[in-house]
């Protein structure tokens, strides 16, 4: 009977182990691996009016921008851009161009832009994925950081511009770890968040204030080469 009974625990332990193993798998096939490509939304394909526009049509388009781009936001324009955008789109009218429709479509051309520098990945929001890139420490302790942000290339925000806000995550990890230089080579595990923020970066002459898209907390970061 001992030994009966001891066979079912036997058998009940290796269904928790074979359990745990299965869970374990789950979770490692739940990870994501991304490349920075994949932060950025996926353009949306619009049909380009103006390439085949005569240049003094594009002159005149431009001139009737500069009146609609000043009242979107809520700005007063003078009455020498008045005076021109209304003669500009009398001509532009005179050549068959549809300028209302001109001008929404040009909308959406500069939405589509702002939003393949600041848009997210929703479908990439809230999962777990697996990121390379080079740490920019925010703050050190020592020669350790708990807080950094993860960026695409190698001298990002300091020595050359800062990339677009959504080629930028901001990184907080559980333990502070140990970075032997600026602009450390790692790939970064964690759950990503859609969470657009700017943060305060010191640098030697001064400090900058970068811009970014996405957030990525309690994550796993494995040096290159270790």
């Amino acid at each position: 009977m001992a030994f009966r009974s001891g066979f079912r625990s036997m058998k009940s332990f290796g269904s928790v182990v074979g359990a745990i193993a299965i869970v374990a798998c789950a979770v490692a096939s739940e990870v994501t691996k991304v490349a920075w490509s994949d932060l950025s939304p996926a353009p949306v394909s619009l049909k380009n009016p103006f390439a085949g526009m005569k240049s003094t049509d594009l002159a005149d388009l431009s001139a009737v921008a500069r009146v609609h781009d000043l009242k979107k936001v809520g700005k007063k324009p003078n009455a020498e851009y008045v005076k021109a955008a209304n003669a500009a789109s009398a001509r532009l009218k005179k050549n068959k161009q549809n300028v209302a429709e001109l001008l929404a479509i040009r909308d959406k051309m500069m939405s589509q832009r702002a939003n393949a520098s600041n848009g997210t990945t929703k479908s990439l929001d809230g999962k777990t994925i697996e990121l390379a890139g080079f740490i920019l420490p925010l703050e050190f302790e020592g020669t350790k950081v708990k807080e950094f942000l993860l960026v695409p290339w190698v001298g990002a925000c300091i020595h050359t511009p800062p990339p677009a806000p959504n080629q930028i995550v901001y990184v907080t990890v559980p333990k502070a770890i140990e970075v032997n230089e600026r602009f450390e080579s790692v790939v970064v595990t964690g759950k990503l968040a859609a969470k657009a923020w700017d943060y305060e970066l010191f640098l030697q002459d001064g400090s900058d204030t970068i811009s970014v898209a996405y957030a990525m907390s309690s994550a796993q970061v494995k040096v290159v080469g270790k």
